[in-house]
C-alpha cells in the first residue's frame, strides 16, 4: 500500500530531475522526533528519556551543511533518527 508520504516523495524526486538542468537541487530530509519543547514534553510524560529525540541543533547543522554545498553536489535524501 502506498502512502501519501511516498507519493509526495515521488513528486519531489521527479521535480528534482526536472530542475537538474537549471542546477536547482532539492533534498528531502526525513527527521524523526526533533527535540522541540513539545516533543520533549511528550517524551517526559511518557517516561521516555530526552535522548529519544534528535537535538534541534543537530537538525540545524544538517540543514546548514546541505545549504552550504556547491551546486555540483546533490544530496537526494537524508534520514535522521535519534539513537
Amino acid at each position: 500500500m502506498t502512502t501519501h508520504f511516498e507519493h509526495l516523495r515521488g513528486v519531489v524526486h521527479a521535480l528534482r530531475e526536472e530542475l537538474r538542468g537549471d542546477r536547482i537541487v532539492i533534498t528531502v530530509i526525513n527527521p524523526g522526533n526533533v527535540g522541540t519543547p513539545e516533543v520533549l514534553s511528550d517524551l517526559q510524560q511518557a517516561g521516555e528519556p530526552e535522548t529519544n529525540a534528535i537535538p534541534l541543533t543537530d537538525l540545524l547543522k544538517v540543514l546548514d551543511c546541505v545549504l552550504s554545498l556547491s551546486r555540483s553536489t546533490c544530496i537526494k535524501e537524508i534520514q535522521l533518527s535519534a539513537m
